[in-house]
């Protein structure tokens, strides 16, 4: 063992020293004393004892009851921080370095041992040399005695640390995984084999009913596949992933949690299992709605308020600029409403309030916004605005529905507003110039008498008060029938014969006159009346038609124009039947003529396939201007394709006019279709139609459009048309 130091005691030190109790009662000093204990002290067998337990991490020491010395081992001694060659080499140093009550702990061990013959083994924490702390174990056993008492003490000093950190640290897993937080331990392929009660507790299920199974239980199917696929990606490459997920509760409820989720590996690095912590949020989330409806929400009416409303016209703005498009804010002012709030008193103006603008609500489109800027001021902005008139349309509506009288507590109350209105980008370049020049509209439109809206622009105003008052005015014209009909004749080119007409309508309009329906045929689509006035059309015309073949005239087709809205609707099929069967007019003498975009529309290609199966004609008009497909061509119902009058009135001598002309022809005449040349105007175009094997004209070389009356006089001057 080498040289090494032991420390005794004298018995006048043993009320003062824990473990001189144990130290031998023969030593004469009236101080400590420092021995020297040399090799041969120790028992013979120590050294194999030594080296074995060294070569395990062990220590070695050795307790002399007798002389009261303590020996120990060159790693003993590195393990406690003490230096072998050092005169500081004792017990008491030794306590010095140990946890506070460890020495006691040591003391009682080894009386334990000594007197009971209870096992030795104790664990302390030391501080070594560089201040840190180390923990050791201490075993050990009585390994001599004299008279009957013990006289050697030996035993081994451990190193203990690596464990107890372990310890420690499962201990705080443990502490964790009995946390209030959910916890859900899987293997490398995802199966669960582990949750905690908090697991439980926020989702509903037990152990035993997800354990063996994939966290895919939870889901809730907000998520799609790439959502899980690249939460696997970041876990492979980072080796953790936390997020905000929304995951399905046993009963079948949703909810938003925060989760967590880590790669545990061995320490080889292979993957041994993941583990996921997640927290319930649903408070948090409700918390936070509730924190946003107070900043952008207005409480009485529940419409997002001006603070709201400013970031949402930037970000209108934003994109109207992306895509050259634009936009229009209309403010809104309820004309006399202090008067309300004083009258009635604020209760019943508020709930006024919140009627009007429930049914506001109602009136603005999906993709719109209605705010309430403060008091009795509201905001509509109006996004994809196509014309700037359709502003003043919907302007129009709102104010209508105001003046519809409003009860509140029993009283019936009516209600207008004033309205100003502002274009994006023509009036301004940022929400707050577009606010301020909407403001500008709008007392304008106070100052103008109230109950009505007024564009920042002048020009505008004016033109969208001329296109409400013609709406109005050809809403009073179909409830009147004031709409006419006017035919031009189709000829034969081949021939000469007239063999069929087209009804073109007309507006006989009280003060304006005649309108021509590019005055009027726009503005039936954008608001509807597009469906009762070509239901008028379609039964004048074939009532019309009946009544001449009736009379002996010898035409084969009635030509009338459909939109496109008519043709979507559910019931088309019935009404073009229904017409048919109250005038007395066969199917086959029918033609409807639809545009390229109606015939490329999905939605109408099998509405134009009943229509063929009635046996009713169908016709192309303008064909060529649009975006037809001939793959669509091929397919679809059509017997008949008319040359846009654009093509045609280049004629013979444009080389591209006729080249077009020429292909939609040969095309036609390749599918068996028949082809009908628009805006015959010269003898010259009617003769290369002729040469280029066009069947069919309409005109003004031919005749104008014309009331019924002239057409019949035309057909009484001859059957054939001389226009070479």
């Amino acid at each position: 063992m080498g040289q090494t130091y032991a420390l005794g005691q004298c018995q006048a030190e043993a009320a003062t020293h824990p473990v001189a109790r144990l130290a031998s009662p023969r030593c004469p000093c009236a101080r400590p004393c420092l021995a020297v204990a040399s090799a041969q002290d120790v028992q013979p067998s120590a050294e194999f004892y030594r080296d074995a337990l060294n070569a395990n991490g062990n220590g070695l020491w050795i307790w002399d009851f007798v002389s009261g010395d303590i020996a120990w081992d060159r790693h003993s001694c590195a393990l406690t921080g003490q230096h072998q060659d050092s005169d500081a080499l004792n017990w008491q140093n030794l306590c010095e370095r140990m946890a506070p009550h460890a020495g006691l702990a040591v003391t009682a061990a080894i009386s334990r041992q000594v007197h009971a013959g209870e096992p030795f083994q104790v664990e302390m924490q030391v501080r070594y040399d560089l201040g840190a702390w180390r923990w050791l174990e201490m075993r050990g056993g009585v390994i001599a005695r004299q008279d009957g008492l013990p006289a050697q003490l030996a035993g081994s000093l451990t190193d203990i640390s690596a464990r107890k950190a372990a310890e420690q640290a499962l201990a705080e897993a443990a502490i964790a995984f009995e946390s209030w937080e959910g916890v859900m331990i899987t293997d490398p392929a995802g199966r669960i084999v582990r949750v905690n009660p908090s697991f439980t507790r926020v989702t509903g299920y037990t152990a035993a009913e997800v354990v063996g199974k994939t966290p895919a239980v939870l889901r809730s199917g907000r998520h799609d596949a790439g959502f899980y696929r690249r939460m696997r990606e970041t876990l492979e490459r980072e080796g953790h992933w936390q997020g905000e997920i929304w995951n399905r509760r046993k009963n079948g409820e949703i909810y938003p949690e925060w989760l967590a989720i880590s790669a545990i590996k061995a320490a080889d690095g292979c993957l041994r299992h993941y583990l996921g912590s997640f927290s319930d949020i649903t408070e948090q989330k409700a918390a936070e709605a509730r924190i946003h409806d107070l900043a952008f929400y207005d409480p009485l009416t529940s419409l997002p308020n001006r603070q709201f409303a400013g970031l949402r016209i930037a970000d209108a703005i934003a994109r109207a600029r992306r895509h050259d498009g634009r936009l229009a804010l209309l403010v809104l002012d309820m004309d006399d409403f202090k008067r309300i709030n004083e009258v009635l008193g604020h209760p019943s103006g508020d709930l006024l309030l919140q009627g009007a603008a429930q049914r506001l609500q109602r009136l603005v489109r999906e993709e719109d916004m209605l705010a309430r800027l403060g008091g009795d001021e509201l905001l509509v902005v109006m996004e994809d605005l196509t014309r700037e008139r359709d502003a003043g349309v919907l302007a129009d509506k709102l104010n209508r529905d105001l003046r519809t009288p409003c009860v509140v507590d029993g009283k019936e109350l009516f209600l207008t507003a004033s309205i100003g209105i502002a274009v994006f980008p023509a009036d301004g370049a940022d929400a707050d110039s577009l606010l301020a020049h909407a403001d500008a509209a709008l007392f304008r439109a106070k100052q103008e008498g109230r109950d009505c809206f007024r564009f920042y622009a002048p020009a505008m105003t004016q033109q969208a008060a001329e296109c409400l008052a013609l709406e109005a005015d050809l809403r009073r014209a179909i409830e009147k029938h004031e709409l006419v009909l006017h035919y031009q004749p189709q000829i034969d080119l081949a021939s000469g014969r007239i063999v069929g007409v087209e009804a073109l309508v007309r507006w006989q309009h009280p003060q304006a006159g005649l309108i021509p329906p590019a005055h009027f045929i726009a503005l039936a689509e954008t608001t509807g009346l597009i469906v009762p006035l070509g239901e008028q059309v379609l039964r004048q015309a074939c009532t019309q038609m009946r009544r001449w073949l009736d009379a002996g005239l010898a035409l084969e087709s009635m030509a009338v124009n459909v939109s496109g809205v008519q043709v979507q609707r559910a019931d088309m099929l019935a009404l073009v039947s229904a017409t048919l069967a109250a005038t007395g007019l066969a199917p086959q003498r029918l033609e409807l003529e639809v545009t390229e975009s109606c015939v490329m529309d999905a939605a109408s290609q099998g509405v134009l396939q009943q229509l063929r199966e009635l046996g009713v004609a169908l016709a192309i008009d303008d064909f060529g201007t649009g975006f037809s497909s001939l793959a669509y061509l091929k397919r679809l119902p059509i017997q008949r394709l008319k040359v846009d009058r654009a093509f045609v009135s280049g004629l013979p001598d444009d080389v591209q006019d006729a080249a077009i002309t020429q292909a939609i022809i040969t095309l036609a005449s390749h599918m068996d279709l028949v082809t009908v040349a628009e805006g015959v105007e010269t003898a010259e175009q009617f003769a290369y139609l002729q040469r280029i094997g066009c069947s069919r004209a309409q005109g003004y070389l031919i005749s104008r459009p014309v009331t019924v009356a002239a057409f019949e006089n035309f057909i009484d001057a001859g059957t054939q048309v001389a226009c070479r």
